[in-house]
């Protein structure tokens, strides 16, 4: 009984841990979105560098998340039956912290060469915020997961079309940017931003599995 207690107890520690840097993440993609928004303006450069500085924040600030995790982990996750799903989960959540960094720099980098055009900007926004909802779902499967609520699998479900809505708009995008009068290295950078947020719906479905193993239905 007290080993039982004792699993609960590192158990909830790394489930709020989880839960924060998702909160964390899910304050990155807000900001990235917000970054796309002025795009077309020829004056914003500051306001995007600034953007992309305080992502770069965060992430310093998840690597102390991260050394929290890793030492509940190391100290005591030998009593966790499922270890190497909290292992997995922790290292997924750092894969997308890490694509969002990516999208955010090419998409400074693509502002400053003036490669974009409406066309790109409509796509890669409208992907934004379908990823964006993605990872607040995320974030109240995990607080639902803390409280132990009987939603958790339906939210689990709605991640998963989320996954296959966002692979859709993907292969779309791909098709338009191919059409479009975008020059060739801008059209490679734009077709990279999709891409990484299409790769970051699939980290979100993968921890979304990792949830189901970790709280199977019935438990």
């Amino acid at each position: 009984m007290v080993a039982k207690s004792r699993h609960d107890d590192i158990e909830n520690i790394l489930i709020q841990i989880t839960h924060e840097y998702t909160l964390k993440i899910n304050n990155c993609i807000r900001l990235y979105s917000s970054m796309l928004t002025p795009l077309l303006s020829d004056d914003m450069v500051g306001a995007l560098e600034k953007g992309y500085a305080e992502i770069l924040k965060i992430d310093e600030e998840c690597k102390l998340l991260r050394r929290d995790a890793e030492q509940q982990l190391m100290s005591y996750g030998a009593l966790l039956i499922q270890r190497a799903e909290y292992i997995r989960l922790i290292a997924l959540l750092d894969k997308i912290l890490d694509k969002i960094e990516g999208a955010a720099y090419r998409t400074l980098t693509l502002h400053k060469l003036r490669g974009f055009d409406s066309v790109a900007l409509a796509g890669l926004s409208q992907m934004t915020e379908k990823v964006h909802e993605s990872i607040e779902m995320l974030r109240e499967c995990l607080r639902a997961f803390m409280l132990h609520v009987t939603a958790l699998h339906e939210k689990l479900d709605e991640i998963e079309r989320y996954e296959k809505l966002i692979d859709g708009m993907y292969r779309g995008f791909n098709v338009e940017i191919l059409q479009s009068k975008l020059k060739l290295p801008h059209m490679i950078l734009v077709r990279e931003v999709a891409e990484i947020l299409e790769d970051i719906a699939d980290h979100t479905e993968e921890i979304s599995n990792i949830l189901r193993v970790i709280y199977p239905r019935g438990r």
